[in-house]
């Protein structure tokens, strides 16, 4: 799953820089030396663009979560490629400059979304999803399964986008509350996301994960 990641990340960057440099040739009217530059770099284009795009959407299907931010970006993504395409082939500076802007733009975006939390499924405790739960670790079991196994996986150990491994935690139930509560690295808050109560039951679970 990490290279996964790191393929998508790179992917990104390459068809970022790909399209600065066409754009800066166009631009600067260097037309000779971008029709040299399309010809070289068009089949390293099509791999780094089937790359990129590929990897993001096995991304959000591996995740099963999507934050508004990213939405944005993909649009932005969809929104450059076509754009792009018109731009140089009819050589209009203005859609080129326009869809790498784009594409900049989408990638300050997935920045942004690294610090914000997945939207949140609420399970109420009294509820019919949880006749049959009869602790405070099943109950707090049900919250983790759609709001954390995503990163985490159903045992802890799965760690995508950087997630800890909950099996191998030294925390106790107050540091765990606390992370889940305040965020710690690469994981968002979710105090605004998640009742004290719901923090408070998937930390009584996290801590049964524990080998």
């Amino acid at each position: 799953m990490e290279a996964l990641k790191y393929t998508h990340i790179v992917s990104a960057f390459l068809f970022m820089i790909i399209y600065i440099i066409k754009t800066s040739m166009l631009v600067l009217d260097k037309n000779e030396a971008l029709a040299k530059f399309k010809k070289i770099s068009r089949i390293p284009e099509m791999i780094v663009s089937t790359l990129f795009l590929a990897s993001g959407i096995w991304l959000f299907v591996e995740i099963g979560n999507i934050k508004f931010l990213q939405i944005i970006k993909l649009l932005c993504v969809f929104v450059s490629i076509p754009l792009a395409i018109i731009g140089f082939k009819k050589g209009n500076k203005a859609l080129a400059i326009v869809s790498v802007l784009l594409i900049i733009m989408s990638y300050g975006l997935a920045e942004m979304a690294k610090k914000k939390p997945y939207p949140v499924k609420h399970i109420e405790e009294n509820s019919t999803e949880t006749t049959n739960i009869s602790d405070d670790s099943e109950f707090g079991g049900e919250v983790y399964k759609v709001n954390c196994a995503a990163c985490h996986g159903l045992d802890g150990m799965k760690g995508l986008g950087g997630a800890s491994d909950l099996s191998k935690s030294v925390l106790d139930k107050n540091g765990i509350v606390d992370v889940i509560t305040n965020g710690r690295g690469s994981m968002a808050a979710y105090k605004d996301q998640l009742s004290e109560n719901e923090i408070d039951k998937t930390a009584a679970f996290i801590i049964s994960l524990k080998k």
